[in-house]
């Protein structure tokens, strides 16, 4: 990793010397604040919905697609007379995982 000039070093001071300014704020100016500089430095912090759905919608994707990778395979393993047991497992375990994804948590209390 390179170093930091001696212009970065001098921001990144400054910065950490204004949040524990904003730390020290009450509550409601604290996030009045913290609202302000998300919306000051919009691409520092991306957020919402949209990169949130967006990871998702990758990882289910891919779980579902090496699912799919893995039952073709045990499809192939069965046609061939070997044992195709380790590939089901991997079927069976990404299922379950999706499932638990999309399941209610039990320590939800409701």
């Amino acid at each position: 990793m390179a170093a930091l000039s001696n212009q970065a070093v001098a921001a990144v001071d400054q910065a950490s010397q204004a949040m524990d300014t904003v730390r020290a704020l009450p509550a409601q100016e604290k996030k009045a604040a913290t609202d302000a500089f998300r919306q000051a430095n919009a691409d520092l912090f991306p957020g919402g919905d949209k990169y949130r759905t967006q990871l998702w919608l990758t990882l289910i994707v891919g779980l579902i697609v090496v699912a799919i990778i893995a039952l073709i395979t045990a499809g192939v393993l069965v046609a061939k007379d070997k044992d195709s047991a380790m590939a089901i497992g991997v079927v069976t375990a990404i299922v379950a995982g999706l499932i638990g994804l999309f399941s209610k948590s039990p320590t939800s209390g409701q």
